[in-house]
């Protein structure tokens, strides 16, 4: 366990010890004997409790009382003797150092062989030899002291893809595990325990992707993680911990614990519990998968992703723009599972159906191919109703966005799938099968998509952009393809075509609301974002139009714009305004986020609430609509700003601060009315200080490239 601030702020670290801990007790009440051999070992630390040297602030002794507080009100078990033993023995821990525990029913005893340098070192620092030191070190003590048939090994903390790795440690600056620190580290884990681990997994956010399958298919047998959002919990429940228990004791009474006991027998089980355990317990948003990390498999698949991306990478070659706006319409398309990341099913079929690519030869054969090397790496999938059924729980790292950082996304990328200095700077072994067909496909998409944000940007001329890409493509590793010199003259005919007037940019208005909030008697401000609406192209009217709702008392607040779509295929602002439109927008309702539909007949300026659907913000994926029965009309409905803008920060609904993105409040009443149209003469609430309407600029590829003011109430 890498501890950071899930511990602080959801005590998911103490909830996985307490879940391990009535597992093993479930299994010796309901069995009436004593748990088979299987031993259960942790290390815990990473947390910055301190407030001087935490990120995120904090301070321990608060921190022990409120989980405390919150397990006894969130069990409602104060007078379970049990339960508080436990609780009493979970507070031993010191969450700001690293310690290591054997777990039993009823408390964490310290291992004999504790971490060395009194707990400090950094849970997420490598050794000289590239190795993650600490999870090195406590499977080879695990393994020493309890030499085993089988090994599981799970991994709990933050995750973030192969983009940011896994288990963000406050104490080493966030830093966090690539996929490259992993497979450095495979062949000491291998040396320590003599054996393939029987099961990896993830209990952490994004990290079902081919550079983990990848990455630990050296190390272990088969492997399991979400692609998406875990939830507080993830997967580890008592009901895995007991299903495991009675699973080894029922195959494997006597005797030796075999492979092919253990693969056939034992694991099957184990996976199908965690699957349906998370699956009940999950609200909106989730997928878990597990895989096999048979290496036959893992090769067919490789070989299957690269023969679906090879037409498609040459079709980018042969005609750059058309192809890329297309492929750039199949991604934004295709399930998001976080700001860079798709679901590679998702994706292919989203590249199936688009007309650019139908003449592309074997398209439909490769990509069939292609899920059914998937399908046959799968164990097991559990995904939440609000997915479609091309979701394959494999994402893979393709971003649509710019960086704000000094290096791209994609550059970031490439390097944490590199080699260490000390071994060479090209990729890992591991890694190099990807070379041909995802990092091929990806590096040429962001190539193109650089090259079109240095087009609209004032001041660079072809030369420039030129170079600019030049060296764009010699990062994303793509400078030795043949095809290459067809990018290099990329800008050159960006720019004629631009001016032949073959691109239009896109123009939309954006509303933005301050609002002023209380928090601890101190009065702050915040700019809340209320979306886009297409703009037309001709100079915006005086009188700005919105959509916005009328309470009872005469004040009204303007609605969040997260979704529209109206009667014609071309959407302006005279046409929503006018026409038969549906209006997305965000709510919570009982903490959890919804969307209300909100539907405007034509040349009608009020509508109506049709229907609401359950929304994970995390996935960016909406459930299957329902009818407002399920929705009491004493209910209060929380309108949200700030859904769908850029940053991460701003976005953190499920976080402790749900109140700071509410623009309004109102039941589910027919006193609520919902209206569209000039917002000149609305009365806002007095929380509200002012509006602003935001003329927005993107360039030729959909990019937002600057905002302009509009006009101030």
């Amino acid at each position: 366990m890498v501890g950071t601030d899930l511990e602080r702020k959801q005590f998911s670290e103490s909830d996985c010890l307490l879940e391990i801990m009535e597992g093993i007790s479930t299994f010796k009440g309901s069995h009436g004997i004593s748990s088979p051999d299987v031993h259960f070992l942790v290390q815990t630390g990473g947390s910055c409790f301190d407030p001087a040297d935490s990120v995120t602030g904090g301070g321990t002794k608060y921190a022990r009382i409120k989980r405390e507080a919150a397990f006894l009100v969130r069990e409602g078990r104060s007078e379970d003797p049990l339960y508080l033993r436990r609780l009493r023995s979970i507070k031993k821990i010191l969450w700001d150092r690293n310690e290591r525990w054997e777990i039993t029913e009823d408390a964490v005893t310290p291992m004999k062989v504790q971490p060395a340098d009194g707990g400090r070192h950094l849970m997420t620092e490598k050794n000289e030899n590239g190795c993650v030191s600490e999870l090195l070190d406590f499977v080879q003590e695990a393994a020493s002291s309890f030499p085993a048939d089988q090994y599981i090994l799970i991994m709990c903390g933050h995750g973030g893809g192969p983009l940011w790795g896994f288990g963000e440690d406050e104490r080493n600056d966030d830093e966090m595990i690539l996929p490259s620190d992993i497979c450095r580290t495979i062949p000491y884990i291998l040396s320590a325990t003599g054996k393939k681990l029987a099961l990896v997994c993830y209990s952490s956010c994004f990290t079902s992707c081919p550079e983990n399958l990848l990455a630990w298919k050296e190390g272990a047998r088969s492997f399991l993680s979400s692609e998406t959002d875990a939830g507080v919990k993830g997967w580890l429940s008592k009901g895995v911990i007991n299903t495991l228990l009675a699973r080894v004791n029922r195959c494997c009474p006597h005797g030796t614990l075999t492979d092919e006991i253990f693969d056939h027998g034992v694991l099957p089980s184990v996976i199908d519990k965690a699957l349906s355990d998370h699956l009940s317990a999950a609200v909106n948003g989730q997928i878990l998968s597990a895989f096999s990390l048979n290496e036959v498999k893992i090769h067919s698949f490789i070989k299957a992703y690269r023969e679906f991306t090879g037409p498609i990478t040459k079709r980018l070659f042969e005609s750059p723009v058309e192809s890329f706006r297309a492929l750039m319409q199949a991604r934004l398309d295709s399930q998001k599972i976080d700001e860079y990341s798709t679901d590679l099913g998702s994706f292919a079929g989203k590249i199936a159906s688009n007309p650019r690519f139908s003449n592309v030869p074997d398209l439909l054969l490769l990509i069939s191919k292609l899920i059914d090397s998937i399908k046959e790496m799968t164990l097991g999938i559990s995904i939440t109703p609000d997915f479609d059924e091309e979701i394959s729980g494999v994402f893979v790292f393709l971003p649509v966005t710019d960086s704000t950082t000094i290096s791209s996304n994609w550059e970031k990328y490439l390097s944490g799938l590199r080699k260490s200095e000390k071994n060479g700077s090209g990729l890992c072994d591991e890694f190099v099968p990807l070379a041909d067909g995802i990092l091929t496909l990806g590096g040429v998409f962001c190539a193109i998509r650089e090259a079109g944000r240095l087009l609209t940007q004032p001041g660079n001329d072809v030369d420039e952009i030129a170079a600019k890409l030049q060296a764009e493509i010699q990062i994303y590793g793509l400078a030795g393809l043949d095809e290459i010199k067809k990018l290099r003259d990329l800008p050159e005919v960006l720019m004629h075509d631009h001016a032949l007037g073959l691109f239009e940019e896109g123009r939309y208005i954006n509303a933005r609301i301050r609002c002023r909030y209380k928090k601890r008697n101190v009065t702050f401000t915040k700019n809340r974002g209320l979306g886009y609406i297409p703009a037309d192209n001709r100079e915006e009217e005086n009188d700005p139009k919105w959509f916005y709702a009328i309470k009872a008392d005469g004040t009204s607040f303007l609605l969040h714009v997260y979704g529209l779509s109206g009667s014609n295929k071309y959407i302006s602002t005279v046409s929503v305004f006018t026409e038969e439109s549906l209006l997305l927008t965000p709510v919570l309702v009982k903490g959890t986020m919804m969307m209300l539909y909100i539907h405007f007949k034509e040349g009608s300026d009020t509508g109506r609430v049709t229907k609401a659907a359950y929304f994970s913000f995390a996935s960016d994926s909406l459930g299957k609509p329902f009818d407002l029965d399920k929705l009491k009309d004493a209910d209060t409905l929380y309108f949200l700003g700030s859904v769908s803008e850029g940053e991460r920060s701003e976005m953190t609904f499920f976080d402790d601060r749900p109140k700071d993105f509410v623009i309004a409040e109102a039941p589910l009443s027919t006193e609520l009315v919902y209206k569209r149209g000039s917002i000149a003469d609305i009365i806002l609430p007095d929380y509200c200080e002012n509006v602003s309407m935001i003329s927005c600029i993107h360039d030729i590829f959909n990019g937002c490239q600057g905002d302009v003011p509009f006009d101030t109430l």
